[in-house]
């Protein structure tokens, strides 16, 4: 145990130091890449301009001076291939950068050489600083290379923001020229349409008012009608109860009481009105003797009561009255001379009235048929022009609806030119706003690119200046520089 922890002691500490020619040396680093990383090479003389360059080559290998990749228009450089790491650069030309890189070695060792012999100052420079120069150029090449790629990518984004601007800034014009005409139509036919529903409204309107007064006439006719009738009505039902009232009357008169009429040789005045009355009524000679004739047949009072009262001809009535108007011919004053005269002159004016009403209610019956028929005319006017109404009203509600739905695509033309010319507006304020510095961020764009483009050069220089010029005086560092 002792032993095994003795030998990995020795591994760790023991060092190996191999000396080898030159030429031996470039064989084992082409067998072993990784040997320069691994193991601490001392020349003992100073290396050629193509031990350099190839020292450079392995050198910069790994660290992928890409000069030509450009950034993306998202501010993101673009990705570098695996093929080469000098992106851009043939072979001539990477070989032409060793080499540089060696001339520049040589040139500062000479100089130091130089500066030794004049000032007697003395200054090592092992081959291990033309790798430390190169490690350096690659460090420098990377910090500034990202710095341009965000400086440059930066500067296309705001730029390609500003040409999209005005894109856009053309874009909104042409939308807003191509809904002004489309919304001015989209108006006019609004505005056409709302005065067509407005002339419906009020030929609607006018027809319903047309409508409601017709109505309120034929329900005036109607009720007049109603009220004739039920006055008819009652008239007639007081006639024919007085008629019944008086044939009651007649009907009670006893076979004395029409003896005593018969017994008159020369009735009473008033006797004798009622009888020539009573004669009138069926059809006879009003006098006397005829009077006396009817009174002896033994169906007087049979025919009283079957007398058709209803068939009394206007003739009949009109002869009539000469007697019923009669100041006397009042049952009351009949009464005095004779009770069954007054009998009769009840049965008589109760005719009379019963044939009067009869007559003024069959006269009022053929006028309320005349209007009834002209009410129901009226209401099958009145029916088509409720069915026109609700057509009309049909067409106004269709026509509102076809108008609202207008009026919703106009709003959304209008809040659409709204929305647009706000855009313009925000469009038209950055622009003017950034237009002075849009040129100048072209020109920033421009050097950088440029700049980015001599990089490799730019680094290898500064490198060389930051490794090489150290030491030297004023003069010393302007002559290597040159």
């Amino acid at each position: 145990m002792q032993q095994s922890q003795a030998l990995d002691q020795l591994k760790r500490q023991v060092r190996f130091a191999f000396v080898m020619t030159p030429e031996r040396f470039h064989e084992v680093r082409a067998l072993f890449p990784a040997l320069l990383q691994r193991c601490g090479v001392t020349v003992v003389r100073d290396p050629t301009k193509t031990e350099l360059s190839e020292i450079c080559q392995h050198v910069l290998a790994p660290l992928k001076l890409t000069v030509s990749a450009a950034p993306t228009a998202a501010g993101t450089p673009s990705p570098e291939p695996e093929a080469s790491h000098l992106k851009g650069i043939t072979p001539p030309a990477e070989m032409n950068l060793a080499m540089l890189s060696a001339e520049l070695h040589t040139s500062a060792l000479a100089c130091f050489d130089a500066f030794h012999k004049e000032l007697g100052r003395r200054v090592h420079v092992p081959p291990s600083k033309h790798v430390e120069m190169l490690k350096l150029v690659g460090e420098l090449f990377q910090t500034q290379k990202k710095s341009l790629w965000l400086l440059v990518a930066g500067l296309k984004v705001t730029l390609l923001k500003m040409k999209e601007a005005e894109a856009q800034k053309d874009q909104c014009k042409q939308a807003i020229e191509s809904l002004q005409p489309v919304l001015e139509a989209r108006v006019r036919e609004n505005a056409k349409l709302l005065a067509e529903i407005s002339e419906r409204e009020v030929g609607a309107e006018a027809l319903r008012s047309d409508i409601a007064l017709e109505q309120r006439r034929m329900d005036d006719v109607q009720t007049q009608i109603q009220h004739v009738d039920a006055k008819a009505r009652e008239e007639m039902g007081a006639a024919i109860e007085r008629y019944k009232e008086s044939m009651e009357q007649v009907m009670a008169l006893a076979k004395e009481d029409i003896a005593e009429l018969k017994s008159f040789n020369k009735p009473p005045g008033l006797v004798k009105i009622v009888m020539e009355a009573v004669c009138i009524l069926f059809q006879l000679q009003p006098d006397w003797e005829t009077a006396q004739v009817m009174l002896n047949d033994v169906d007087f009072v049979n025919k009283m009561e079957v007398f058709e009262q209803d068939k009394v001809a206007d003739v009949t009535v009109r002869r009539l009255q000469s007697y019923v108007r009669n100041k006397n011919f009042r049952p009351e004053a009949v009464e005095q001379v004779s009770k069954a005269a007054r009998s009769l002159c009840v049965w008589v004016l109760a005719v009379d009235q019963y044939a009067k009403v009869a007559s003024n209610v069959s006269f009022r019956a053929g006028k309320l048929k005349e209007a009834q028929e002209k009410v129901d005319m009226t209401r099958g006017v009145l029916d088509k022009k409720s069915d026109e109404l609700e057509d009309m009203q049909r067409a106004v509600a269709s026509m509102q609806a076809q108008h609202k739905v207008q009026l919703s695509s106009q709003q959304v033309l209008e809040d659409e030119r709204a929305h647009t010319s706000a855009t313009l507006q925000r469009i038209r304020v950055l622009t003017d706003k950034f237009a002075e510095q849009r040129e100048e961020w072209l020109a920033r764009q421009v050097k950088a690119e440029a700049v980015l483009r001599c990089l490799v050069g730019d680094v290898l220089l500064a490198a060389a200046s930051l490794t090489y010029l150290g030491p030297l005086s004023e003069q010393y560092r302007r002559s290597l520089t040159r």
